[in-house]
C-alpha cells in the first residue's frame, strides 16, 4: 500500500503532539494546591486542630516547626498571644510567592520569647524569601531576630524588639529591615575584665547588601563591665 503525502503528514502531527503532551505532562503533575493560610494562637488553639482555619488554630509553635510550610503559605499568630520556645524559620519561599509570619486578631503584638538560654534567640531565620511583621520578639540571650548566614532575600517589618541583646541580626544579603522598633536591650557579652563586652544593639549588619530603614531605636545601652556602658544603632 503507498502510504500518501497527507497521510504521512497527519502521522508527523499526531506523533509532535505526543511529544509535546509528554514534555508537558510532569509540570501538571507536580501542580500545587492553593496557598494555604495557618492560624497559631496560644490562648485557644489545641495542637491536635488542623491548624488551617481561625476556628481551628495550633496552640504551640511545635506544630509550625514540624510542617513544611511552600511558597506563599501564610502563618498567622494570633494577638495577645505568647509563645516562650522561639521560632525557628527554615521553610523559603520564592520571590514572587515569600512564606508570612504575620499576626491576626485584635490586641497587643504576639510576643515570641527565648528566655533562659545561652545564645538564645526569638526568632531565628534559616532561609530565604520569608516575611515576618507584626511581632514583639523579647527576652532573648542574643538577638530578638536572627537573619543566619546565606538566608537572603527576607524581610522584617513593622515588629518590636525588647530585653534582647540584639534587636535585629543580620548574617544574609540582600535583606530588608524597615519600621521596626527596637528598644531597652540588653547585654550579649559582660564580664570583668580583658575587652570583650558587646551587645545593646538595635540592629547589626555582619553582611553587605541588606537595607535597614525607617526603624526606630531607644535605649539601646546597657551597662558594661569593660567600658562603663556599651550599646548602639
Amino acid at each position: 500500500m503507498i502510504e500518501s503525502n497527507r497521510d504521512r503528514g497527519w502521522k508527523r502531527l499526531l506523533t509532535l503532539s505526543v511529544i509535546a503532551f509528554l514534555l508537558l505532562a510532569p509540570s501538571f503533575r507536580v501542580a500545587r494546591a492553593a496557598q494555604t493560610n495557618y492560624y497559631v494562637d496560644s490562648i485557644n488553639g489545641s495542637d491536635s486542630n488542623s491548624g488551617t482555619s481561625e476556628s481551628s488554630p495550633w496552640r504551640t509553635l511545635a506544630p509550625v516547626h514540624a510542617h513544611e510550610f511552600l511558597p506563599g503559605d501564610t502563618i498567622h499568630l494570633r494577638r495577645g498571644s505568647t509563645w516562650d520556645s522561639g521560632l525557628v524559620i527554615d521553610d523559603s519561599g520564592t520571590e514572587g510567592s515569600p512564606i508570612i509570619f504575620t499576626s491576626y486578631g485584635s490586641g497587643a503584638k504576639p510576643i515570641i520569647r527565648r528566655p533562659g538560654v545561652t545564645w538564645g534567640r526569638a526568632v531565628q531565620i534559616d532561609a530565604d524569601w520569608v516575611v515576618v511583621e507584626g511581632l514583639l520578639v523579647r527576652d532573648a540571650h542574643e538577638a530578638g531576630v536572627l537573619i543566619s548566614d546565606g538566608s537572603d532575600h527576607n524581610i522584617v517589618r513593622d515588629s518590636e524588639a525588647t530585653s534582647v541583646g540584639i534587636g535585629i541580626a543580620v548574617l544574609g544579603r540582600h535583606n530588608l529591615v524597615t519600621q521596626n522598633y527596637a528598644h531597652d536591650l540588653a547585654m550579649v557579652v559582660n564580664t570583668p575584665g580583658g575587652d570583650d563586652d558587646y551587645g545593646a544593639v538595635g540592629v547589626w549588619l555582619f553582611n553587605s547588601n541588606n537595607e535597614v530603614s525607617y526603624n526606630t531605636m531607644l535605649n539601646c545601652i546597657a551597662p558594661s563591665y569593660d567600658y562603663g556602658s556599651d550599646g548602639g544603632a
